[in-house]
């Protein structure tokens, strides 16, 4: 008869888990990979991000150190010559820090706010316009109907 694989035991939160995470993160780990340290899912740290600001405060500050890690390694390593493979360096910080400008990808606003990049379809394009041209016309219908009870106030 096969046996019954067991879950570990449900991680609470604990306050120390805020140093715990710079200290990871501040070595070139990643916030997931801090995750199977203490045993628990992306999504249940994700959560502790929300309900303790402290933690969210320490996610965002272990990101910054570990980026600082990772240029620190980039910087040495053009020193180092033939030791350094830059091309691997540059993959990681383009698919770890991406939302710090590590991307090759532009993206653009539109003056609505809507963003677009050079992944954006063409299909997606037409429905921003859409919406962009509905909004103008709520907008104009909003504007007709407020001038006609300032006249009629008169």
């Amino acid at each position: 008869m096969a046996k019954k694989m067991g879950f570990a035991p449900k991680v609470e939160y604990q306050p120390k888990f805020c140093q715990d995470i710079v200290n990871h993160m501040a070595s070139g780990f990643s916030f997931d990979s801090f995750g199977a340290v203490i045993g628990v899912h992306r999504v249940q740290m994700d959560r502790w991000t929300k309900y303790y600001p402290e933690f969210q405060e320490a996610k965002d500050l272990a990101f910054l150190k570990c980026l600082y890690f990772w240029e620190d390694k980039g910087i040495k390593g053009m020193h180092a010559g033939k030791d350094f493979n830059a091309a691997i360096w540059i993959f990681n910080m383009k698919n770890r820090f991406r939302h710090y400008g590590w991307t090759d990808t532009k993206e653009f606003m539109l003056p609505d706010g809507a963003e677009i990049s050079k992944t954006t379809t063409i299909e997606e394009l037409y429905s921003l316009e859409t919406k962009r041209r509905k909004g103008i016309e709520v907008a104009k219908k909003v504007e007709k109907l407020a001038l006609t009870q300032a006249k009629a106030e008169d």
